[in-house]
């Protein structure tokens, strides 16, 4: 499983909620897709179900797992440290039951003179033994390119060499292995 310490404060990232809930329905989560910020939780909550559910990690790396959680039963969370986008499913109904939970990456100023940095954030600290980042940047006009490759750091500093909307986005990997989907992308300006 993957843990990190959190530093106060860190928690918030533009107007998303540190906390969001996901009603798991008799044959759906509600709702299907949720966002928070890097340190933000998820609390899945089983009241409205008439039947049992898991809400399971589904990216190949067992990063959580509810457990079979009965109708009514208690609910369950977990925070997402890392930038990336969480797969996850109903074990008991995996054919219908899934959704993911998508943390951003920061990137502040969200605009900067060209030569001047950007500082890019993927994650609340550094990694845990195991588990790296992918961090991507697409320059203006550009394509997707990896800019840190299997990194442990928690974040790094951009300096635009040219004008224009600079995006980046990031993932957790497992080492060797799999990986969360890409993150929510940055869009941070240089002009």
């Amino acid at each position: 499983m993957f843990l990190l310490a959190t530093p106060a404060g860190d928690a918030s990232a533009g107007s998303l909620s540190s906390q969001t809930e996901v009603q798991a329905r008799d044959d759906w989560f509600l709702p299907f897709i949720t966002s928070v910020p890097r340190g933000g939780t998820v609390v899945w909550t089983f009241t409205a179900a008439e039947r049992s559910h898991t809400a399971t990690d589904s990216s190949g790396m067992a990063l959580f797992d509810s457990g079979i959680v009965q109708p009514g039963g208690p609910s369950f969370s977990h925070r997402f440290t890392a930038a990336g986008s969480y797969p996850y499913t109903c074990t008991v109904h995996t054919l219908k039951m899934n959704g993911s939970v998508e943390v951003p990456v920061r990137v502040w100023p969200e605009t900067a003179r060209v030569g001047r940095s950007f500082y890019v954030r993927w994650v609340t600290t550094s990694a845990s033994d195991g588990y790296v980042f992918d961090v991507q940047i697409k320059p203006p006009g550009g394509s997707w390119s990896i800019w840190m490759d299997g990194t442990t750091a928690a974040k790094a500093k951009f300096e635009p060499a040219d004008q224009g909307r600079f995006r980046f986005r990031a993932r957790l990997r497992a080492v060797p292995g799999r990986a969360t989907g890409w993150s929510l992308r940055a869009t941070p300006v240089a002009t």
